[in-house]
């Protein structure tokens, strides 16, 4: 099957919004509390764009955006879901509203962990996210079909482990995850 391999990964952004849930300095502030706030009724409606809120999230600078914009808005057609880019952008936005609402409700003090979970056939119109609320953390997943074709070296997470059948035997492997070699 072509594009990205059944995988979780750790997206960079991710590690952004994971420091800044744990910044507990930064949300003993008010404009801060108000901010997040904000964005709530922002995700909840249709008129600000959806990377606008990313950026005033504290999530994106204008170096950082292409990726985002490219592969998961679809801004210049070549998006990984491009079938169903509707559909990506009304559960993304749902989902990190919920996301959002469940750090709030949590009194801005329960860090998130969020992951991306790559599996199924690329022409799947499976896109999902899951938000789980724990004790010590909200975790955060968003639940996509494989991505087309854009690494070819991949490396084991030895601190992640999917158990499958493969064969007719179960087995435990680690997560493979995508080497960016240098242009």
């Amino acid at each position: 099957m072509p594009g990205i391999p059944d995988l979780i990964l750790k997206a960079p952004v991710f590690a952004r919004l994971e420091k800044l849930s744990r910044d507990t300095a930064f949300w003993s502030n008010q404009a801060s509390k108000d901010a997040l706030n904000k964005i709530v009724v922002d995700l909840g409606g249709t008129t600000k764009d959806i990377l606008d809120i990313a950026k005033s999230a504290w999530l994106y600078d204008k170096d950082s955006t292409e990726h985002f914009e490219k592969h998961w808005l679809n801004k210049t057609g070549e998006g990984y879901w491009k079938n169903m880019q509707t559909k990506v952008n009304a559960v993304l936005r749902a989902g990190m509203k919920r996301a959002c609402e469940t750090f709030i409700a949590g009194n801005y003090a329960v860090p998130f962990e969020y992951f991306w979970v790559i599996a199924g056939d690329p022409s799947s119109s499976r896109w999902e996210m899951s938000i789980s609320e724990g004790v010590n953390q909200v975790t955060v997943m968003f639940h996509t079909p494989q991505t087309p074709q854009v690494y070819t070296t991949f490396i084991d997470n030895p601190k992640m482990t999917i158990v499958r059948e493969d064969n007719g035997k179960v087995v435990a492997v680690p997560v493979q995850i995508p080497v960016v070699l240098p242009p």
